[in-house]
C-alpha cells in the first residue's frame, strides 16, 4: 500500500484510538516474600508476571537478582505519532519530525514511570536492585532486582506486564553462519591477486560500483551498528566512526545531558561504559560495520557505502533490554539508519515478546528511523523454529511499506527483514522463511506465554489468512570478506552478513535523496529488486535481490512518474472488492486490490488507459493524461453481470449410474466448488452471463471431464456429464488426495501437490526437477517443494512421518487390479531403517492397513513400482492407498515424490481354469465367435448370487450382469455387443468371467461384427 493510501486509513481510524491513562502510584507497605510470589499466582496481579519470569524466580539461588523488563500500560499510539511526523514538510527536514515524535514518547515515559523509578531507586539503595533504566522507545523499565522487588513492582497500576530478560549468549542472538571449513582470514598487509577487483564480489552483485560511479558513497549518513562492538581503530573504518561533538572526551561528565558520560564514539551497553569496542568483543560487529562502510584502505573495499558514518553500539551478548536501549540511543543521537544483525528466535527461552518488539518497531517508524535487520538463519531448522515463527524478532515486524502482493493488509512498522543469497544467486538454505504471524498466538500455539494486543492481530495465520510476507529483500550472505577486529579481513556468512549491506544501500539512497521516508525507501528497494522465484513478493525470496542501480533509477524516475491509486468497489453496495485487477492497458502492468479494495501504480507520465475487472462484474475503464509528478485517484465502480444457473446430472459412463460426491469446479474463478448429491445432481447458481467458462467434473476413479459453457441472462442451462471410469491420476488436477493425517508427527516436509524444483547436494539431485508425467504435465506430490538453489536440508521431512492418502476407490472395477505408481526417494543415510518410504493399502476405508512396499534405500530417480492388489488384500468398494515418508533417524534428510498413480487390470491368460467341482458350469459364448444377439451360457446346481463380467484385453470391465439369486439349472444371458452405456464395443477378443459363491471361471470370447 502507498504512503498516501496508508495515511488515508490512518486518518479514518484515528478516532478509534485513544491513549490509556496511567494510574497513580500507591505506597508499597511491605515487600512480598518468595512464598508470597507463589501464592500470588491466583491474585489479580499475578498475570502481570510472565511464566518465564516466574520460572526464573524458582530457579534463582537465594540473593540473586533477576533481569526483567516491565512494560507499562500507557503506550504511545503509533498511528498518532506517524501522522505527527508526516505533518512535517520536506523543507523542515526529518530531524524536526523525529524531535516531535521523541518528545511525545519521552513525555509519556516520564509521566508514567516516575513513581516506579523512585521505588526502584529506594530499593537499589537497600541493595535489592542492581541496575535499572527507564526507556521511552517503548514505555518500559529494564533492570535487575530481587524477585520480591519485581513482584512488588507488578502491583503498580501503571505496569501492564513484566517479562524475564536473561543474558543471552552471542550465538543465540547473532545471525552468522560459520562454513564447514571455518572463516578465512586475510591479515593486514596482504596483496590482492592481480586478476581481481579491489572490492568484494557481493558488491558487484548488488551493483554498488555502479552507484559509486554516479557519485553516491553514503557521505553524511549515520548508520548505527547494533552488534558486538566495532573496532574503531581499523584502518578501513577509523575515518568513518561517528563522533559525538556535543561531548567533551574523557572529562567524566555528561556534557550533552543525554544520560551517557563521555559517549564520544558511541556506547557499550554490555559493560555500561563509553568504549564501544569493548574487551572480549567478537569480530561480528566489526565485520558488520565493514560491510556498511569499509573503505578499502587496507586493500579491499568491503562497504556498500564507503563514506557513510558508523555509530558503534555494542549490545550483543547481553539481555534484550540493552538492545532496546541501543535503538533508543541511535534515534536520540542522530542515527539515520540502524543495522542489526541479530534476532530473537522462537526456539529459545524466553520466547520473543512479539508485542513489545512491534511497539518498538512502530515507534522507530514514527521517529523516521530506517532499520535493516537480519531475518535469521533458521530456514533449515523448521523443526526448531516452525512456520510462522521462522523469521526472528524484530525482522518479523511489518515493514514501512506494504507490497500489493501482501494478501492480508494490516499495519506497518519500521523494520526491513533481510534474507541471504549465495554466490550462484540462489537463496541460502539457512535464510529464514516467512510468513510471520500476528495474531493471538497462544490460541494456536499453547507454548507461547504472552498475549497479543488486538491492534497487533492484523496478520493472522492460523485461520488460513496467510500471515505477513517475509523476508523483504535479499543481499549476498555467502563467504564475503569484511573488516576484522585488529586489522585485516575475515569472511562473513549468514543473514548477519546480508543485513549491513542493505543498511549500506539505504545510506546511498538517503544521500541521493535526503527527504526519503522509510515507507518510500522500502517501496523503492522492494519494487526495484531483481525478482526471484514466483512473480512478486513471496515468503522465500521476499521481493528479490537488492539492485542498487535499479533503486537509484527508480528514485530518479519518481520525478517523471505519476501515481495512480484508488479503490475498486461494488457499484451497488459500495463495498470494496478484494482481488479485483486494475490494468494499464498499453503496458499490461496490473495490480490486484488488497483486502480493502485498494490498488496503486507508479507509471510514466502521459496518456494512460485503465481497466478494472473482477469476476462476476462488468469491467470499468478510464482514459486520462497524467503530468510528471501528478496523481490520479480513481475509484472504479463495477456493476454485476446478469447471471444464470447451470445444473445437471453426473453419471458413470460405464454403468449409467448417478455419481455422488463429484466435485464441480468453475475453472479459473473464485467460485466455490459444488458437489453432486446421492442422485448425481448439482446446481451452480449465480453463473455470470456472457462469459465463457470451463466447468470441470472431478471424481477419483473417473476421468476428469471438462466442458466449456456460455449462458445467457436468467438462463437455466442444463449440463449433464458422463464420466468415463478410469483409476488414473497424474496429479495435474487435484482429485482429492489427503495430504496429512492427525497422527502425523513430522515437523516439516509435509506432502504437497506442486511443480517440483530441483534440489542438489553437491552433484547429487535429492529432489526432482520435473514430475514424471510427459509434458505438458508438471505436477506431482512431494514432501514439500524445495526452493531454487536450496540444499538438501531445506523443506525435507523432519523428525517424524507425514502421510499422503488416496480418496476411496472400488477395487472391483478391474480384473486382478494392478497398482502402478512412480516414486522418487532420497535418503542421505543410505539404509537407515528409521528413514523409510512405506506404501500401504486398506479395504475398510482406512481402519486397517496392509503393507505393499517399504524401502530405505535412495533411488533419486523416478522409479516405477507395480503390485497386484489381490495378492495382498481382499478387494472391496472401500479401498484406499497411502504413502508414508518417515525421517526418524538422527540428522538424516528424507525427500519423497509420487506421480502417475494408476490401477489397471492384469493381462488374461488363455490357459484352462482348474477343475471347479460340480456346483456350477460356465460354457462361455454361444456361438463363439459371438455376433450381436449371441448368448453367454452357465449352469448351477444350487441357488447362488452370480456376477458375469466382460473385460477387454487391458483388464477394463466393459459390461457387467448381476443376478442376486440365480436358481439352479441352465441359464443364458444375451449380450448385444454393447458396453455398459449402450455403445457398441469394438470387434476383437474379450474375456468373460463368471463368479458364484462356489468359485469363478473365465472363458475367452471373440466378438464379431
Amino acid at each position: 500500500m502507498s504512503r498516501v493510501g496508508f495515511l488515508q486509513r490512518l486518518f479514518r481510524s484515528i478516532a478509534a484510538h485513544s491513549l490509556p491513562v496511567g494510574g497513580t502510584c500507591f505506597a508499597v507497605a511491605a515487600l512480598l516474600t518468595l512464598p508470597a510470589i507463589a501464592t500470588a499466582a491466583s491474585s489479580s496481579s499475578a498475570p502481570k508476571l510472565s511464566p518465564d519470569l516466574i520460572g526464573m524466580f524458582e530457579q534463582a539461588p537465594p540473593g540473586e537478582h533477576i533481569r526483567f523488563i516491565a512494560v507499562l500500560t500507557h503506550q504511545a499510539d503509533p498511528i498518532s505519532l506517524l501522522i505527527e511526523n508526516r505533518r512535517v514538510t520536506r523543507e523542515q527536514g526529518r530531524a524536526i519530525g523525529r524531535a516531535r515524535v521523541t518528545d511525545q514518547l519521552k513525555t509519556i515515559a516520564a509521566n508514567s514511570q516516575a513513581d516506579l523509578l523512585g521505588y526502584l531507586a529506594t530499593e537499589k539503595a537497600a541493595g535489592e536492585v542492581t541496575a535499572f533504566r527507564g526507556l521511552w522507545i517503548a514505555n518500559m523499565i529494564t533492570g535487575a532486582a530481587a524477585p520480591e522487588v519485581i513482584a512488588a513492582l507488578s502491583e503498580f497500576p501503571q505496569v501492564e506486564r513484566i517479562i524475564g530478560d536473561p543474558v543471552v549468549d552471542l550465538d543465540q542472538q547473532q545471525d552468522e553462519v560459520i562454513p564447514a571449513g571455518g572463516r578465512r582470514v586475510l591479515p593486514a598487509g596482504f596483496e590482492l591477486p592481480p586478476d581481481r577487483e579491489d572490492y568484494n564480489w557481493n558488491l558487484e552483485r548488488i551493483g554498488a560500483p555502479d552507484a559509486w560511479a554516479q557519485g553516491y558513497y553514503g557521505a553524511g549518513i549515520v548508520v548505527g551498528v547494533i552488534d558486538s562492538g566495532v573496532d574503531y581503530t581499523h584502518p578501513d573504518l577509523t575515518d568513518h566512526i561517528w563522533v559525538n561533538d556535543d561531548e567533551i572526551p574523557w572529562n567524566e561528565t555528561d556534557d550533552d545531558f543525554n544520560g551517557y558520560v563521555d559517549d564520544t564514539l558511541g556506547w557499550n551497553f554490555v559493560l555500561e561504559n563509553n568504549d564501544p569496542m569493548g574487551s572480549g568483543s567478537t569480530d561480528h560487529g566489526t565485520r558488520a560495520a565493514g560491510l556498511v562502510a569499509g573503505d578499502g584502505t587496507s586493500g579491499i573495499i568491503t562497504g556498500v557505502a564507503p563514506e557513510a558514518t558508523i555509530m558503534p553500539l555494542r549490545a550483543a551478548g547481553t539481555d534484550w533490554g540493552n538492545v532496546f536501549e541501543a535503538i533508543e540511543y541511535a534515534i536520540d543521537n542522530g542515527a539515520d539508519i540502524v543495522s542489526m544483525s541479530m534476532s530473537q528466535k522462537w526456539q529459545h527461552t524466553p520466547k520473543p515478546d512479539y508485542a513489545l518488539w512491534r511497539q518498538v518497531a512502530d515507534n522507530e517508524l514514527a521517529a523516521g528511523l530506517f532499520h535493516a535487520n537480519s531475518a535469521g538463519n533458521e530456514g533449515d531448522e523448521l523443526h526448531l523454529n516452525p512456520l510462522p515463527f521462522n523469521v526472528g524478532a524484530p525482522a518479523n515486524c511489518p515493514s514501512p511499506w506494504l507490497t500489493p502482493d501482501q494478501y492480508t493488509v494490516g499495519g506497518v512498522s519500521g523494520v526491513l527483514a533481510i534474507g541471504a543469497s549465495d554466490t550462484l544467486d540462489y537463496l541460502e538454505d539457512y535464510s529464514s522463511r516467512g510468513p510471520s504471524a500476528w495474531e493471538e498466538i497462544s490460541a494456536a500455539w499453547p507454548s507461547y506465554p504472552d498475549t497479543m494486543p488486538p491492534e497487533y492481530e492484523d496478520y493472522p495465520y492460523s485461520d488460513g489468512s496467510g500471515g505477513l510476507l517475509k523476508p523483504d529483500i535479499l543481499t549476498p550472505g555467502d563467504d564475503v570478506y569484511s573488516t576484522r577486529l585488529g586489522g585485516g579481513y575475515m569472511t562473513f556468512s549468514g543473514t548477519s552478513a546480508a543485513c549491513p549491506q542493505a543498511a549500506g544501500a539505504m545510506a546511498l539512497l538517503l544521500e541521493a535523496e535526503p527527504t526519503l521516508t522509510p515507507d518510500l525507501m522500502t517501496m523503492i528497494l522492494e519494487l526495484s529488486a531483481t525478482d526471484w522465484g514466483p512473480s512478486g513478493k513471496d515468503n522465500d525470496y521476499g521481493s528479490g535481490l537488492l539492485d542498487l542501480p535499479g533503486a537509484l533509477q527508480m528514485l530518479d524516475d519518481l520525478d517523471t512518474y505519476a501515481q495512480i491509486r484508488g479503490a475498486v468497489v461494488d457499484s451497488v453496495t459500495g463495498d470494496s472488492l478484494r482481488g479485483a485487477t486494475v490494468t494499464i492497458l498499453a503496458s499490461g502492468l496490473s495490480d490486484d486490490t488488497n483486502s480493502e479494495g485498494i490498488y496503486e501504480f507508479y507509471v510514466p507520465a502521459g496518456l494512460v488507459a485503465l481497466e478494472a475487472k473482477a469476476f462476476g462484474f462488468v469491467p470499468d475503464t478510464l482514459m486520462t493524461s497524467l503530468a510528471p509528478g501528478g496523481e490520479l485517484v480513481w475509484e472504479a465502480r463495477l456493476g454485476y453481470w446478469a447471471t444464470g444457473e447451470i445444473s445437471g446430472t453426473i453419471t458413470d459412463g460405464f454403468s449409467s449410474d448417478p455419481l455422488s460426491g463429484v466435485r464441480i469446479d468453475v475453472v479459473g474463478t473464485p467460485m466455490e466448488p459444488v458437489y453432486t448429491d446421492e442422485n448425481g445432481l448439482y446446481a451452480i447458481p449465480g453463473f455470470p452471463a456472457d462469459t465463457s467458462l470451463t466447468v470441470r467434473a472431478v471424481r477419483f476413479g473417473n476421468e476428469v471431464t471438462d466442458s466449456v459453457v456460455v449462458i445467457l441472462e436468467d438462463e437455466q442451462f442444463v449440463l449433464d456429464l458422463a464420466m468415463e471410469h478410469g483409476l488414473t491420476d497424474d496429479f495435474e488436477v487435484d482429485q482429492g488426495w489427503i495430504a496429512g493425517d492427525l497422527l502425523d508427527t513430522a515437523l516439516a516436509g509435509f506432502w504437497e501437490r506442486c511443480d517440483p524444483t530441483a534440489v542438489w547436494y553437491g552433484a547429487t539431485m535429492v529432489q526432482p526437477e520435473d514430475d514424471h508425467t510427459e509434458a505438458p504435465g508438471a505436477h506431482c506430490y512431494l514432501t514439500a517443494n524445495g526452493i531454487p538453489g536450496s540444499g538438501q536440508n531445506q523443506n525435507d521431512v523432519d523428525s517424524g512421518f507425514t502421510t499422503l492418502t488416496s480418496p476411496l476407490f472400488d477395487g472391483h472395477w478391474y480384473h486382478e487390479p494392478v497398482l502402478t505408481f512412480w516414486y522418487w526417494y532420497s535418503n542421505d543415510t543410505g539404509v537407515n531403517v528409521d528413514d523409510t518410504l512405506k506404501v500401504e493399502v486398506s479395504n475398510d476405508d482406512g481402519d486397517s492397513w496392509i503393507g505393499l512396499l517399504t524401502t530405505t534405500e535412495s533411488n533419486r530417480a523416478w522409479t516405477e513400482h507395480q503390485v497386484s492388489l489381490e495378492s495382498f488384500i481382499e478387494l472391496t468398494d472401500s479401498m484406499r492407498v497411502r504413502f508414508i515418508a518417515a525421517d526418524t533417524g538422527y540428522m538424516s534428510v528424507v525427500e519423497v515424490g509420487v506421480d502417475d498413480f494408476t490401477i489397471t487390470g492384469a493381462a488374461f491368460s488363455d490357459a484352462p481354469d482348474p477343475a471347479t467341482g460340480l456346483a456350477f458350469g460356465f460354457q462361455g459364448a454361444h456361438p463363439n465367435p459371438l455376433g450381436p444377439g449371441g448368448h453367454l451360457l452357465f449352469s448351477l446346481e444350487q441357488t447362488s448370487p452370480v456376477k458375469l463380467e466382460l473385460f477387454d484385453l487391458t483388464g477394463r470391465c466393459v459390461r457387467r450382469f448381476d443376478f442376486p439369486a440365480a436358481t439352479e439349472g441352465q441359464h443364458q444371458v444375451r449380450w448385444d455387443g454393447a458396453d455398459q452405456q449402450g455403445r457398441p464395443c469394438a470387434a476383437g477378443a474379450y474375456f468373460a468371467r463368471f463368479v458364484t459363491r462356489f468359485g469363478s471361471k473365465k472363458e475367452r470370447v471373440i466378438l464379431v461384427r
